[in-house]
């Protein structure tokens, strides 16, 4: 677990270098309250990125984020988990086409429709997967 905690907070820490740090003062108020709503009691720091508004944070102990809209709608929440934790397929898949390769990050993605999509970030790709394992996409970090 704490190895997936690691390299989220690595992708997440590479990502903020592609993306721009705001105060909270700037982040607009529809923002701050879709998020306040999603995860009570729970500060994040923000990113702009992309024409959203990205906050990071930490759910019961694990790093997370959550891409919203700038009127307030939530896009997609981002938690990372374990290897163990991802759909077996999606493991095997890695093990087969990304031997020796360092996994960076594993997540758990939920986007506003109710998608879940698991994304693994190995050998400079992010690759998404969906809930039965099957190869989704592969695009570039």
């Amino acid at each position: 677990m704490k190895t997936g905690l690691l390299v989220l907070a690595m992708a997440l820490a590479a990502s903020q270098a592609n993306s721009q740090k705001l105060a909270t003062a700037k982040i607009p108020a529809a923002v701050k309250a879709a998020f306040a709503r999603a995860h009570p009691g729970t500060t994040a720091t923000w990113e702009k990125e992309d024409g959203n508004f990205e906050a990071v944070y930490r759910a019961s102990g694990t790093e997370a984020s959550c891409v919203i809209t700038p009127t307030g709608n939530i896009l997609e929440t981002e938690t990372a988990v374990s290897p163990d934790k991802m759909p077996p397929a999606v493991m095997t898949y890695i093990r087969q086409h990304y031997k020796g390769k360092k996994i960076r990050e594993t997540a758990r993605i939920e986007r506003a429709s109710g998608e879940v999509v698991y994304e693994v970030a190995v050998g400079g790709k992010d690759i998404l997967f969906d809930t039965n394992g099957k190869l989704i996409k592969s695009a570039k970090d």
